[in-house]
């Protein structure tokens, strides 16, 4: 039956949604965001402007991407998105930035959100090294201090030193000089150059790597290569155990990171497969 020419424009698209199935909708919508975010960023950057800048970030085609991925989101220094095609001179001086490429840009969210939690469960692992005998839920404390943070609203009370120094100085008795040396390695470590850090975020990156990897058909739930192993907790959460990032709350914690990254990574191949490929 022909569609009859008098209804709107908006009636027809609406007609049309009502009768598409419902367990059809998801992937409806998630093509339709795929063909707008390619209009997008092609009314910007031409195909060839794209492999490019993707080839020059990753240096691989393929899967190998995402070990470069997770080293972007484990660094300190905030991820940024290239936005524009550079001019013809360019412009080396951004060389060294933790630039991604445009065709990441669509998850910047998420990224940006992950790489926040990943600096938290760094900040909490390497806070614990500073606690003597830590109580077994100091990680889960600090953490979950630090999350709240990230959550709460610009206009919200936000976490100081101080209140990190209670948490660590909790059950012991330190005098004036000692809380002044406390209060010195909390603030060494907020600005990420202890040392230990660089080797807490090479461990992180070295994880999420390994967990993202194809796995061959076969292989046992638990999966074990050096200091990563991938599982699945009783509840279903993912958990990812990490040597340095132990207890529930901090793998449970990289877990979602490895969830959100895994989504970045099929979002970019289901949408991208061209460039990743060509």
């Amino acid at each position: 039956m022909p569609t009859p020419s008098f209804l709107p424009q908006a009636d027809l698209a609406q007609a049309k949604l009502a009768a598409v199935p419902l367990s059809a909708l998801p992937s409806m919508v998630r093509a339709l965001a795929h063909a707008q975010e390619r209009n997008d960023l092609l009314s910007r950057w031409t195909i060839d402007e794209l492999r490019s800048t993707w080839r020059s970030w990753t240096g691989v085609d393929g899967d190998g991407w995402t070990k470069r991925l997770a080293d972007s989101i484990c660094s300190p220094t905030a991820i940024t998105f290239l936005t524009a095609p550079a001019p013809s001179s360019g412009d080396s001086s951004q060389a060294d930035t933790n630039r991604l490429p445009p065709l990441l840009s669509a998850c910047a969210p998420v990224l940006w959100v992950s790489q926040n939690l990943l600096q938290a469960l760094l900040i909490t692992s390497l806070l614990v090294l500073l606690a003597p005998a830590a109580p077994p839920d100091l990680a889960g404390k600090i953490f979950a201090l630090l999350r709240a943070d990230l959550l709460a609203p610009p206009s919200a009370s936000h976490t100081h030193l101080s209140d990190l120094e209670a948490l660590l100085r909790a059950g012991r008795d330190l005098d004036p000089e000692g809380r002044k040396q406390l209060r010195g390695r909390i603030d060494k470590i907020l600005r990420s150059e202890d040392p230990v850090w660089a080797l807490l975020a090479q461990r992180l990156a070295a994880a999420l790597a390994s967990a993202l990897a194809p796995v061959a058909t076969g292989a046992p739930d638990t999966l074990r290569t050096g200091l990563v192993a991938r599982t699945t907790s009783a509840d279903g959460r993912r958990r990812v155990v990490v040597k340095g990032f132990e207890g529930a709350t901090l793998e449970e914690a990289i877990g979602e990171v490895l969830v959100v990254v895994e989504g970045v990574r099929d979002w970019v191949k289901e949408g991208w497969a061209d460039v990743l490929h060509d």
